[in-house]
């Protein structure tokens, strides 16, 4: 496995982008707040995580649903949990001792003492909390952090989420209910049609027609009020 130049701007791109929508989150005090209460943390003395921490956390849940345990994986993890954690980027002009590093057992052993010292919660019980927790509220950063596991999947763990049927299982969350939700006005009809596009479901066609129909109601009824 051989890390370019190309692959360390990439890391250091999508890992910058992440820590801005941390800074963001973590300035809102009440969603950091409700966020940690859903965050199954054991003992009475609980801490206040902040977002980069419950990112790590999440990315290594991820990273342990797609089984990908190439080196060129592990190096893409422990550079996301450098850059998100320490603010502290792989320096480019370092490539041949990085590309020598990767294949030691030095590399290997802190490899798995980060998968260790951060993940919060039972991997087999835990799932994406702070993408969960933002698609349920309806967060103007859902979209944002949504971006943000789809390029931790392609980049590091080289999944493709157009190609994999599994997605919302290696992401814990089901994004279909979360597009159902968030429907523009203007693209009730196109949901529709591509709901009678499917083979089946009489019944569920019946009652999603009849639920377009009652907001495009309601809708125009809001209308002439205002």
């Amino acid at each position: 496995m051989t890390i370019t130049v190309d692959y360390i701007h990439q890391l250091k791109k999508a890992t910058l982008e992440a820590l801005a929508v941390c800074d963001a989150i973590n300035n809102e005090t009440q969603t950091i707040s409700e966020l940690n209460t859903l965050l199954p943390q054991k003992g009475d003395n609980k801490l206040l995580l902040k977002a980069e921490k419950i990112f790590i956390s999440d990315f290594i849940f991820v990273f342990s649903k797609v089984k990908t345990l190439s080196e060129k994986a592990q190096f893409g993890l422990a550079y996301y949990y450098d850059a998100i954690r320490n603010q502290h980027f792989a320096d480019e002009k370092e490539l041949e001792n990085l590309n020598k590093l990767v294949a030691t057992n030095t590399f290997k052993s802190h490899f798995n003492k980060i998968i260790q010292d951060n993940i919060l919660f039972d991997l087999a019980k835990s799932k994406t909390y702070l993408l969960n927790y933002l698609k349920q509220n309806k967060h103007p950063k859902f979209k944002e952090v949504n971006e943000a596991f789809t390029t931790f999947l392609n980049l590091v763990c080289d999944f493709d989420v157009q190609k994999n049927q599994n997605t919302n299982d290696v992401l814990g969350i089901d994004f279909k209910i979360h597009s159902a939700i968030e429907i523009e006005d203007d693209s009730l009809e196109k949901v529709l049609e591509e709901l009678n596009g499917l083979i089946g479901l009489e019944n569920v066609k019946k009652d999603v027609a009849e639920l377009v129909n009652l907001l495009k109601v309601q809708q125009k009824k809001n209308l002439t009020r205002s």
